[in-house]
This record gives C-alpha cells, sequence and structure tokens, in this order.
C-alpha cells in the first residue's frame, strides 16, 4: 500500500492502466513503459475558476 513513507508503490485493485495510449500495469504489474510525463508545477498558471 502506498504511504507518504513509502510514495512509490502500484495502486492495489487496478489491474491494468494506459499512459498515452502504452499499457503501463498489467495484471497488477508495471510493464517497464514510461511513456508519459510527470506533471509540474512550472507552468502552472492558477485555475480561471476561483
Amino acid at each position: 500500500m502506498t504511504t507518504f513513507a513509502n510514495p512509490k508503490q502500484l495502486p492495489l485493485g487496478i489491474e491494468y492502466v494506459f499512459v498515452n495510449g502504452k499499457m503501463v500495469v498489467e495484471k497488477g504489474k508495471h510493464t517497464g513503459a514510461f511513456p508519459g510525463e510527470p506533471l509540474t508545477m512550472k507552468d502552472y498558471v492558477g485555475s480561471q475558476y476561483h
């Protein structure tokens, strides 16, 4: 289980995950693929719906 002390755990109960059309979790196991990009705050300008 993911915790603040151990944040890089795979989700429990989610067997398949696709990112940009590529399977990254198959049958609960990471496939080794990293097709996406991490979200950062560098380009964040705030929400227009305050």
